[in-house]
């Protein structure tokens, strides 16, 4: 003779079932540019970083100005100068 089991009855009611998957991967950009820079001096700071999402006249690094503010002197010392010539009776 088998023994009866009992049964636990329940209504029927939908719940959101959560799936998840764990991968391991490489992403890579759709786009991908090339910069480069029309004044050439010594970076002091990098201000975006490989993968920052930047728009068009963002800044990206800061240069060393130095260097340029001393050829800007030099320039406008050979201006006075060239000026002073053309100038002179």
């Amino acid at each position: 003779m088998t023994v009866p089991k009992p049964v636990k009855v329940e209504a029927v009611s939908e719940q959101a079932v959560t799936r998840s998957v764990e991968v391991v991967g490489t992403l890579a950009a759709v786009d991908e540019v090339t910069i480069s820079s029309e004044a050439d001096g010594v970076v002091n700071r990098i201000l975006h970083d490989l993968g920052d999402r930047v728009r068009a006249g963002d800044a990206l690094v800061e240069l060393d100005r130095e260097k340029a503010e001393y050829s800007l002197t030099q320039q406008r010392a050979a201006l006075t100068r060239a000026l002073a010539q053309h100038t002179a009776p």
